[in-house]
């Protein structure tokens, strides 16, 4: 065992016994330990790895995309042999895995990796946050893993930007082979250009649903992709919800959340529905950013063949359909939310009412908070977008978030701009570009 090593599992019996300041472990590493311990509270001893959950739904198209990763994982097995190489769903459940066969038991499809059920791993924290995903030995979070050394990296949404897959390549005791990287990067991107390409064409289909529909609506219409986000509205829309939107918004890049409290899991939910019901229609009530009495609106999904890939949301005085209840987003946790930033090598947990906003720089991101500024520990804004709470926080420059309740002053600019102020009497000048103005002053009743 190297002196690094030694390390290592010095801070990891020091953590696991409850000790939170540990020296001598990368902050990946360590913020994944935070996660096992505090929040999922995986028992690090615990020898067998779990069985998944049943009744996991996939689409169509996920469907194709994991027989399609099989086969690059299985192609490409002698290359990395003798790791095992594996694909797991977005979930963290095991699919299929290829290597020696007295190892492959270890990675048996129908058993869960995700850090909620197996803690710090290859597969379960590459599902957490974007990029590569290296766990060496005394990093996993499960003893009985610190013999094993993983590198693995999930394949994202273009969308909704959360997992749907991730590759994986594992070996006991040894280094992994030195093409391992460079593989699970460069597969990673090429189903990720795919993805991509496919949800322009997506952005295509719910542009044309829209046009068909726009004249036989008499009221606010809009098309949401399966994640919630813009991709056309009408007048009458931007009027009531005060959103706007650069129609049609076919490229996933250029789609921005509405801001319409609760319809992102409404359209989650409807989603579902449709996958099961080619004929499926629903209704549900929802508020304006700043409003008090709700409005019907009626959810009419759009298909590419029978897989649903947005939904047409029309304001309706005669709903047809299902009547649907807000329902819980799928990613809502029973736990208070804390979000990871870095004071030198140690993390900090913030809760949300303490930061007043977020500032990018480049990759970086800067949280300006009640403690000071601090280094975000997710790099790029717009994974620190879908981080942070959106009936909180509100994009509102390609470089800002701001923590709407902490709001102070509000200064009129030059052809309708605007200036936020987080603290009376401080010039933060924090610009809200033209794209974003209109909700905010809908938010905040302007």
């Amino acid at each position: 065992m190297t002196e690094e090593q030694r390390r290592v599992m010095a801070a990891w019996e020091r953590f696991v016994s409850g000790e939170d300041a540990v020296d001598g472990v990368r902050a990946g590493i360590l913020l994944s330990w935070y996660r096992c311990r505090d929040v999922h509270q995986v028992d690090p001893l615990r020898a067998a790895v779990p069985a998944a959950e049943a009744g996991t739904e996939h689409s169509v198209a996920q469907d194709m995309l994991f027989t399609r990763l099989g086969g690059a994982a299985g192609a490409s097995w002698s290359e990395l042999h003798p790791a095992l190489v594996s694909v797991t769903d977005g979930a963290g459940r095991i699919l299929a895995s290829w290597g020696p066969h007295h190892e492959q038991t270890v990675l048996d499809p129908g058993f869960s990796w995700s850090e909620a059920c197996s803690g710090t791993n290859g597969m379960g924290t590459a599902l957490e946050r974007p990029g590569l995903a290296s766990v060496q030995g005394a990093e996993h979070w499960c003893r009985d893993l610190h013999q094993w050394n993983c590198a693995a990296i999930a394949i994202r949404d273009p969308v909704s930007h959360a997992p749907v897959a991730a590759l994986d390549v594992a070996r006991r005791g040894d280094e992994l082979p030195g093409c391992a990287t460079e593989w699970l990067l460069r597969t990673a991107a090429t189903f990720e250009s795919e993805l991509r390409d496919q949800a322009v064409r997506n952005g295509r289909r719910l542009a044309d649903a829209f046009s068909e529909a726009e004249s036989g609506v008499a009221g606010a219409l809009l098309a949401v992709d399966v994640a919630g986000k813009l991709v056309a509205v009408n007048e009458a829309a931007t009027t009531l919800f005060g959103v706007v939107c650069s129609n049609p918004a076919v490229d996933p890049n250029a789609r921005v959340s509405p801001g319409i409290p609760h319809l992102a899991e409404l359209v989650e939910k409807a989603v579902r529905r449709a996958r099961k019901n080619s004929d499926w229609r629903g209704f549900a009530n929802l508020y304006t950013p700043a409003g008090k009495e709700p409005f019907t609106v009626e959810l009419r999904p759009v298909r590419i063949s029978c897989d649903p890939v947005g939904v047409l949301v029309v304001a309706t005085d005669s709903p047809a359909g299902e009547p649907l209840t807000r329902v819980e987003s799928s990613r809502t946790r029973g736990y208070p939310p804390r979000i990871p930033a870095m004071r030198g090598t140690r993390i900090v947990l913030l809760a949300p009412h303490e930061i007043r906003y977020a500032e990018a720089n480049s990759h970086a991101v800067w949280f300006v908070t009640d403690q000071g500024r601090l280094l975000a520990a997710t790099r790029g804004i717009d994974n620190v977008e879908r981080q942070l709470d959106s009936s909180t926080f509100l994009r509102v420059h390609r470089r800002y978030i701001v923590n709407v309740s902490r709001i102070k002053e509000v200064e009129p600019g030059f052809k309708g701009s605007l200036t936020l102020a987080m603290s009376c009497g401080e010039q933060e000048g924090i610009a809200v570009s033209r794209r974003y103005a209109a909700r905010l002053k809908c938010v905040l009743g302007l």
